[in-house]
C-alpha cells in the first residue's frame, strides 16, 4: 500500500477541531471534503458515515465532490471494491486539497484487493483480476510480474503467489493507522462515553439539532 509521506492522522485531528470550533458546528466544504476522504483512507467508515450525516444538505448540493467521496464510502461498506476506482475517476481533476488523498484511497483499495485475491484464490482469470484491480490487462500483467504471479497465456489465468501480496516499493505507515484509531476512540476496549461511536452519535445529533433551530 502507498506509503503516507504526509501525516494524515494529525491532519484529521486538526480538521475535527475546526469542525467542532466552527459556528453552529458548520465548517467549510474543504474541511468536510478532506476529513471525509481521510476517514475513508483509514477505512474508518463509522466516522465517515456520521460526518456525512452532519454535513448540511445545501453544502452537499453545492459541492459535488462530497457526494462522490461518500459514494466511495458506500462502496467500501458493501466491499464493492471494483467500482471504487471508476467512482474516483468520475471526477477527472480533483481539487488540490483532495487530489492526493483520493489517489491514496485508490491505491490502498488496490492493495486491499491484492491481499484478498492472495487469500482467496490459487488462480484467477486475467480479465477478472483486471476488473477487481481497476486496471487494464496490460497493467495487470505488469503488476502480476511484480507480485510473482505466473501468467498462463494458453488459459488466460494467473497463478497466485500467496506468499507475496504487497506491491513492491509501497508500504503501509502503520503508525498513522494506529494513531488515527487511538484518536478516534477505536483502539482497545471501550465502554460508556469512551466509545468513539457513541461520541460521534451525540455530536451528530447535536449539530443536526443546531441546524434545525436556525
Amino acid at each position: 500500500m502507498t506509503n503516507f509521506t504526509f501525516d494524515y492522522a494529525s491532519l484529521s485531528k486538526v480538521l475535527e477541531g475546526q469542525e467542532l470550533e466552527s459556528p453552529a458546528g458548520q465548517t467549510s466544504p474543504q474541511v468536510y471534503g478532506q476529513l471525509l476522504a481521510i476517514y475513508l483512507l483509514f477505512n474508518d467508515l463509522t466516522s465517515a458515515k456520521f460526518l456525512w450525516k452532519r454535513i448540511p444538505d445545501d453544502v452537499k448540493a453545492a459541492n459535488n465532490e462530497l457526494s462522490v467521496i461518500w459514494s466511495v464510502g458506500k462502496l467500501m461498506w458493501k466491499k464493492n471494491y471494483s467500482e471504487i476506482y471508476g467512482t474516483i475517476d468520475s471526477i477527472p481533476v480533483w481539487p488540490n486539497h483532495l487530489k492526493n488523498i483520493m489517489k491514496l484511497i485508490s491505491e490502498s483499495t488496490r492493495q486491499r484487493v491484492i491481499e484478498l485475491i492472495s487469500k482467496a484464490y490459487s488462480s484467477i482469470s486475467l480479465n477478472d483480476a483486471s476488473q477487481l484491480l481497476g486496471l487494464n490487462n496490460d497493467e495487470t500483467l505488469k503488476l502480476a510480474e511484480q507480485l510473482n504471479w505466473l501468467h498462463e497465456s494458453e488459459t488466460g489465468f494467473l497463478t497466485i503467489n500467496q506468499q507475496q501480496c504487497d506491491i513492491p516499493g509501497t508500504s503501509i505507515n502503520q503508525q498513522q493507522f494506529d494513531r488515527h484509531q487511538k484518536q478516534s476512540g477505536k483502539a482497545g476496549p471501550v465502554s460508556g462515553l469512551d466509545n468513539g461511536t457513541e461520541l460521534l452519535e451525540k455530536l451528530t445529533e447535536y449539530i443536526i439539532f443546531l441546524e434545525s433551530t436556525k
